[in-house]
């Protein structure tokens, strides 16, 4: 699965928690994590939201199940498990790897 179809896949999971594995931009490390997109707010959060379009900084926005909203740079990408399959991220815009 490419970059595009990674983040299409993302944001059209309708709230579904989805495995995310990606690399930090700040340190290089390899994060992994329960998440979902689709949360609206969460009683007590007063936050206003963001105040740039994180498309605009190759970002996608979602719910770290553990920490709260998180950013996630669509280039470190490497992996999204979703109902069951696992979905290898590449930068080639064919050839879909999945693994069971």
């Amino acid at each position: 699965m490419n970059r595009a179809q990674a983040v299409q896949l993302i944001r059209e999971s309708n709230g579904k928690i989805l495995g995310l594995e990606f690399v930090k931009r700040s340190d290089g490390s390899v994060r992994t994590g329960a998440f979902r997109v689709g949360v609206v707010r969460v009683k007590g959060d007063l936050g206003s939201g963001a105040s740039y379009d994180p498309a605009d900084h190759g970002l996608v926005t979602v719910w770290d199940m553990a920490k709260g909203y998180r950013s996630i740079p669509v280039e470190g990408l490497l992996a999204i498990t979703s109902d069951g399959i696992r979905h290898v991220v590449t930068d080639s815009p064919d050839n879909p790897i999945q693994e069971n």
